[in-house]
């Protein structure tokens, strides 16, 4: 496979700059270019960190466009003696071993951060292993970070990576506060700081763009089908007894609605086992293989049961394995026509969806427009040969309802930095 010219300008700006962000849209190859662009600079140790439901597909990228020397080791317990390879991959998860990271933490010609937007949380232990003083960053001749979605909500999100990384290129934007009220909104409470409606986003963009790439689909893949979202209200659902008293306690005048976190969690998962009978009767009326999304793994396995022997399933707890013959037996059995996922493993980085399915249901509704957005991307990809048709469903409810306007509300924000 030969890089196409705009992934060649890809490859160019990764091998020039020690310190990046490759920020391309989702599905158009950040992952090939950032492996040509390390066989470019014949880089003679790589490592690459990343979600762990995609080490298999990091796999498959390096012996495809990888150096024919370069031997491989994909990291798959959290205690394991790692060999003296060329290419090193290990997921998040594993990074927090301390008996991985005591072996990765030292100097590497390439380091690639698959999703770096998980490092957006100064208090995580996977960004203080990767970002803080002593870190793997600051080993590492390159550093490359990789995402669709580098701003999920807020400025706020990019601010660990812009200040460690990028720090002498911020200038006074380099202090917290400084930046804060620059760019995020931010405003002070008896809480502490709060985040509102992003500001200054033009200058912000000037100032990322030296080491900050990102092309959209459009503009680049000119093949590719269209792609739908679409809301498919359930009016008619049962209400049980639980569900009823935890609604009385929801107030429609609040923003969080004045649930807590536990009950909020609680009332999706409700939510979602009273729309599995309409996405049944919706999944069954249909002749196509179809991606069904959720967000809780009980649920998931409530329709793997339903659909013993024509359907697959795929969450958080299957080794890499196990997910990739989840995956390659829905590509390539006629008999499976359902792939039931949990969002958070399957909505990122996973590759090879686009050859079997064009159709993909979401039965929960993720918190933020960045999770939605990078599962429909699964399907809507290259490869993809048919409109990818992407539904989701939500009951006339004050949680759905909610759920449904904080998503508009943070893709907005979206836009206006990458506009």
């Amino acid at each position: 496979m030969k890089p196409r010219e705009y992934q060649k300008t890809g490859i160019k700006f990764l091998a020039d700059n020690k310190r990046a962000l490759l920020g391309d849209d989702m599905g158009i190859g950040k992952t090939l270019q950032a492996v040509w662009a390390a066989r470019y600079l014949k880089a003679k140790t790589v490592l690459i960190v990343c979600p762990s439901a995609v080490t298999y597909s990091w796999l498959k990228a390096i012996k495809q466009a990888g150096r024919t020397n370069w031997t491989t080791h994909v990291v798959t317990q959290e205690v394991e003696e790692i060999p003296e390879v060329s290419v090193v991959i290990c997921s998040y998860h594993l990074l927090n071993s301390p008996a991985i990271y005591d072996q990765i933490n030292k100097r590497w010609g390439v380091c690639i951060v698959d999703e770096v937007h998980y490092l957006k949380n100064n208090k995580a232990q996977r960004s203080a292993k990767m970002l803080k003083r002593g870190g793997i960053a600051a080993k590492c001749v390159y550093f490359w970070g990789l995402s669709g979605t580098i701003q999920p909500n807020n400025p706020i999100d990019m601010y660990l990576l812009l200040s460690t990384l990028f720090k002498d290129k911020l200038g006074k934007y380099a202090n917290y506060i400084t930046y804060i009220r620059t760019f995020c909104g931010a405003y002070r409470t008896a809480f502490g700081w709060q985040f509102g409606k992003p500001k200054n986003i033009d200058r912000l963009k000037q100032m990322i763009k030296p080491f900050y790439l990102r092309r959209l689909k459009e503009e680049v893949l000119h093949e590719l089908p269209a792609k739908s979202l679409s809301v498919n209200w359930v009016d008619d659902f049962e209400m049980t007894e639980e569900w009823d008293e935890m609604l009385s306690r929801i107030d429609t005048t609040k923003n969080s609605l004045g649930l807590t976190l536990d009950e909020m969690t609680e009332e999706r998962k409700l939510s979602a086992q009273a729309k599995l009978d309409a996405v049944s009767d919706y999944i069954e009326g249909a002749e196509e293989k179809t991606v069904v999304f959720c967000w809780h793994r009980e649920i998931v396995d409530a329709l793997h049961e339903r659909y013993k022997g024509k359907c697959v399933k795929y969450y958080g707890g299957m080794t890499p394995k196990k997910k990739e013959e989840a995956k390659e037996r829905f590509s390539n059995s006629s008999r499976c026509k359902y792939f039931f996922a949990n969002i958070a493993s399957a909505g990122t980085g996973l590759d090879g969806l686009q050859h079997a399915a064009s159709r993909c249901i979401f039965v929960e509704i993720p918190w933020g427009f960045t999770e939605l957005f990078q599962a429909i991307d699964r399907l809507h990809r290259m490869g993809q040969g048919q409109p990818v048709q992407a539904e989701v469903f939500a009951l006339r409810s004050p949680i759905d309802e909610y759920m449904i306007k904080t998503i508009s509300r943070k893709h907005q924000n979206f836009i206006e930095l990458h506009a």
